[in-house]
């Protein structure tokens, strides 16, 4: 490697190593050497209480810890490990020393994870945290940053540009230009593209997020369908629920935040906003671009601006058809 901004370990004629000199004070010659202190050392203390004091100040008065060395050659008590892998001991001085370190520890943890049954399209353009625990047979394309606190079950599939942040994903799990944040997803969840859940999001098995879409603090049951355009925040969703395109949670009125509690086997037609704190129950339906103030009862269809009642079905409905 490129020996510059290094100390050198300099030898003497019989190559037996004589001193470190500091990369500011080499001479034209010594600039050529290509042995560097890696500035790793194990020295005997009670000799180090008695030759510290006795270190040279130089012109930039500085003492030199490296001037230790030259101390211990004159009583032949200096000895160079040679051959350290050199991504062992890579210093780091600036921003560029850093990016390379960093660089070299992503190869590792890329490198540990291939051998593992993961599959990298490209290892070099994919950035993973040392903590991730990643299942055999997941495939993570170009691009992806999964970053510290992560758990992928095996099978998933994360797709270029997405971002994982401290969650955990089940098995079969697929994740398009995404960003998940704080958030659990169960097996066979898909997410995306461009979609963002934030902290406190929980999916059920078989729930499909697509494009657009937001969710904040809330849990989703079984095979909920999110498909377009939608923001949920601070709500239960029980399972089979359909959530409509534009479909909008308005959980917050400039002063603190509400809950929306919605039951399974809901539909939330196009367009439909739910002012919290507001319960949605099982079975219910709204029409496309109701805006919605208050509770609906079970198997009840609102539509409507505000919405309003416009059928009701019983569980069990009298002479086989339904009541209302």
């Amino acid at each position: 490697g490129e020996p510059f901004g290094y100390g050198r370990i300099v030898r003497d004629e019989q190559g037996r190593p004589v001193s470190i000199t500091e990369e500011k004070w080499l001479s034209a010659e010594q600039r050529l050497i290509q042995e560097i202190n890696t500035g790793v050392y194990t020295i005997d203390v009670e000799w180090l209480r008695n030759t510290l004091p006795t270190l040279p100040r130089h012109g930039d008065d500085e003492i030199y810890l490296t001037d230790l060395a030259a101390s211990a050659a004159e009583t032949n008590g200096l000895l160079v490990v040679p051959n350290a892998a050199h991504d062992e001991i890579v210093g780091i001085n600036d921003r560029v020393g850093l990016a390379q370190a960093e660089q070299i520890m992503r190869r590792r943890i890329n490198e540990v994870l291939m051998r593992g049954g993961v599959t990298l399209i490209d290892p070099t353009a994919t950035y993973i945290a040392a903590d991730a625990v990643i299942g055999a047979d997941t495939i993570i394309e170009p691009n992806v940053i999964i970053d510290i606190g992560v758990t992928i079950g095996e099978r998933c599939h994360i797709g270029a540009q997405s971002r994982i942040i401290a969650s955990a994903l089940g098995n079969d799990c697929a994740v398009n230009a995404s960003q998940i944040e704080y958030s659990e997803l169960a097996d066979h969840v898909s997410v995306g593209p461009f979609s963002h859940l934030r902290a406190g999001t929980s999916l059920g098995t078989g729930t499909h997020i697509g494009n657009f879409s937001e969710i904040k603090n809330s849990s989703f049951g079984e095979h909920v369908r999110m498909g377009h355009i939608s923001y949920v925040g601070d709500s239960s969703l029980g399972s089979n629920v359909n959530v409509g395109a534009g479909t909008i949670t308005a959980n917050y009125d400039g002063n603190a935040k509400y809950k929306t509690s919605i039951g399974d086997n809901v539909f939330l037609g196009v367009g439909t906003l739910l002012r919290a704190p507001i319960t949605i129950g099982q079975g219910a339906a709204t029409g496309a671009g109701s805006v919605v103030l208050q509770d609906v009862e079970e198997n009840t269809t609102v539509a409507g601006v505000p919405a309003r009642v416009i059928r009701r079905r019983d569980a069990r409905p009298e002479n086989g058809r339904d009541a209302g």
